[in-house]
């Protein structure tokens, strides 16, 4: 029932300062912001989401996700910022938190995957549910595209079937809701 504007961009900026047993791996920034966008124009109104996540690719061309620093801002009907979360941040190899696969270089159906790890904070996963397949949205036709499952222990019952296509990445996002209907994101 509300519109929103979901900024990506991949920077030129690396993280080496992972621990554990991640020290030393170097993973690009890509900036992640949610705007509200009350009129479903595409205007950028309120920021509700400013995130800084981590992934790294390995010889084999898997995509590693290393972790997020995260802030929600919640307002009140003024539009003045009342509060600030940063639940859900984790940094591969802090407190027990493991870094997770994002993107396989070889999806198979049925094939299931972890995509994040902190106890209690982060716990997405992932199981390949279709390959090969065709996506139509408002963007254009792709081709060979993938649906993975995704879900998190954190609150279960809660589903996300989501299509990644080469050289653009999510293009639509479905979450079935328990009464039958579901919440579609089309890019």
């Amino acid at each position: 029932g509300e519109c929103k504007v979901n900024d990506v961009v991949v920077t030129d900026l690396v993280k080496h300062d992972f621990g554990g047993a991640y020290a030393g791996i170097a993973a690009r920034a890509v900036f992640d912001r949610v705007w509200s966008d009350p009129q479903c124009d595409g205007t950028r109104h309120l920021l509700l989401e400013n995130t800084t996540d981590w992934y790294g690719q390995d010889k084999h061309g898997n995509v590693w996700y290393f972790g997020e620093a995260t802030a929600e801002y919640t307002y009140d009907r003024n539009g003045h910022r009342i509060d600030t979360s940063t639940e859900g941040s984790w940094e591969a190899g802090r407190d027990g938190a493991l870094a997770g696969i994002v993107m396989l270089a070889e999806s198979v159906p049925g094939v299931f995957y972890r995509q994040e790890y902190l106890p209690g904070e982060a716990e997405d996963s992932a199981r390949v549910e279709k390959v090969d397949i065709r996506v139509s949205t408002a963007l254009g036709n792709f081709t060979g595209c993938i649906e993975t499952r995704e879900t998190t222990t954190l609150t279960p019952g809660d589903i996300e079937y989501k299509y990644y296509c080469p050289n653009v990445g999510v293009v639509r996002v479905v979450a079935p809701s328990a009464d039958g209907g579901a919440e579609t994101v089309t890019l």
